[in-house]
């Protein structure tokens, strides 16, 4: 009897002999790295120069394809779609409660409750959401799944493993409207960088500049409100 391959079970298999978080990081990297249209080559050459040529070739491409089949079949899965998530806090982040990713159903929870009630209806499409520490970015999934192109969407991280997943996850969701955010918080000039999702054609832009993000302007706008209730109370 054949024993079907899974995303999990290629990249453990992947990783035999080496280190399971080393792995999953450079399948980020690699991956993000073949659908931006100008990828920084740095890091993405230094992941594909711990693997042979053969696993370049066929293994990389191999788990990727079970990437996207899984996230298709449970497109529709109560616990959602996001297989990248649920690896990274098995093997990635083990126990790191810090590093917790919120279910699904908590996420459609949230999803729902950013939106005020009927608002989509009162207003011109689409309307911006923002969402500090989007982790592996499972409520603007869930939001998209929801709502859809009445949204624009924004996900701020300040870990980049989060980063490469949330943008691979709204890549692979079809979520044309959105940017995933690097913030450093301890920073005057909090923007690092940011990966934004163009619609036309569709495919990932690797952005460095602040004034090129709108998601980090609807950012300030979120920091201004949250100073100005600070004061008020």
């Amino acid at each position: 009897m054949t024993i079907k391959k899974t995303f999990e079970s290629s990249l453990l298999e992947l990783a035999t002999n080496r280190d399971i978080k080393q792995v999953f990081y450079d399948f980020l990297e690699i991956t993000v790295s073949v659908f931006t249209a100008n990828s920084s080559f740095g890091k993405t050459l230094e992941a594909y120069s711990r693997y042979t040529k053969i696993e370049v070739k066929e293994q990389f491409p191999a788990i990727l394809y079970q990437l996207l089949e899984e996230m298709h079949s449970r497109d529709n899965d109560q616990k959602g779609n996001d297989v990248l998530g649920e690896f990274c806090e098995k093997y990635y982040y083990q126990e790191v409660d810090e590093k917790r990713i919120l279910s699904w159903k908590e996420c459609e929870k949230a999803a729902m409750n950013a939106i005020p009630r009927d608002g989509l209806n009162f207003v011109k499409a689409p309307v911006e959401l923002l969402d500090v520490g989007c982790r592996s970015g499972r409520i603007m999934m869930s939001a998209y799944k929801k709502y859809g192109s009445k949204l624009a969407f924004h996900g701020v991280e300040y870990d980049w493993v989060y980063i490469l997943i949330s943008t691979l996850n709204l890549y692979f969701s079809n979520v044309k409207s959105s940017e995933v955010l690097l913030i450093d918080q301890a920073n005057e000039n909090a923007f690092q960088s940011s990966f934004i999702i163009s619609p036309l054609p569709m495919l990932i832009i690797r952005n460095e500049k602040a004034e090129y993000s709108k998601g980090y302007e609807v950012y300030k706008v979120y920091l201004r409100t949250k100073e100005i209730l600070k004061k008020s109370n």
